[in-house]
């Protein structure tokens, strides 16, 4: 059995991406699999109830966690993504970033801006 064919109860999986260490899309790590919160961002995400789930973690969450819910509401609702993103985008807040096996802090501004380039963005 795989290890990412289990389903998590949908509120633990909020559970864990609202405390998610670390933003990261992409092949992270030696074994170059997408992160846990990549994962968990995808479980959310397929949901019918996603864009009110990526509200309600944006709210209660970890900076990174804010940055996955930013990246979804891109898509989902791009209004309330552009009144959540305002703040951060002269604010100097830091996010955890993984990008392979480099660990960074990376300005939420610049997150943002790859958000808006459709380097974060999925289609739902």
């Amino acid at each position: 059995m795989s290890l990412f064919s289990h389903q998590t109860a949908p509120e633990a999986v909020l559970d864990r991406l609202t405390k998610v260490p670390n933003f990261a899309f992409g092949p992270v790590g030696v074994a170059g699999l997408p992160s846990q919160g990549e994962l968990d961002y995808n479980q959310i995400l397929a949901r019918p109830t996603a864009l009110t789930d990526f509200e309600t973690l944006f709210k209660s969450a970890s900076i990174e966690a804010k940055c996955y819910a930013l990246a979804a509401l891109f898509t989902l609702n791009h209004d309330e993504f552009l009144k959540l993103a305002k703040p951060f985008r002269t604010g100097d807040a830091k996010a955890s970033v993984m990008s392979g096996c480099i660990m960074r802090h990376e300005a939420v501004s610049s997150i943002i801006a790859e958000i808006e380039s459709g380097i974060h963005s999925k289609k739902k």
